[in-house]
């Protein structure tokens, strides 16, 4: 395990561990396969923001993804256009 730093969305340090061995593996992985920008967390991502889009609550999400604070799920869900147009209109 490593010791690793991040930066929440709220600018604050967050110190954790973490297993960079796996992380480097599933990176060569992506790399031998030609596909970019991809990392050990693009699967994490994709499923938190699919369940995300489908409406399941935050907690849930959080709770899939084995996280302790919501702040850290918030990072993993990427929000579609679509979904800011339909919150726009609920919010009119």
């Amino acid at each position: 395990m490593k010791r690793k730093t991040r930066i929440n969305q709220a600018g604050e340090r967050v110190d954790y561990s973490a297993c960079d061995v796996l992380e480097l593996m599933v990176r060569n992985i992506y790399k031998r396969t030609g596909l970019k920008g991809c990392s050990s967390h693009t699967g994490r991502r994709s499923y938190g923001t699919n369940m995300n889009a489908q409406g399941v609550d935050l907690s849930a999400i959080q709770r899939a993804l084995g996280h302790s604070e919501p702040s850290m799920t918030i990072e993993y869900i990427d929000v579609s256009d679509e979904q800011l147009m339909s919150a726009s209109e609920i919010a009119l």
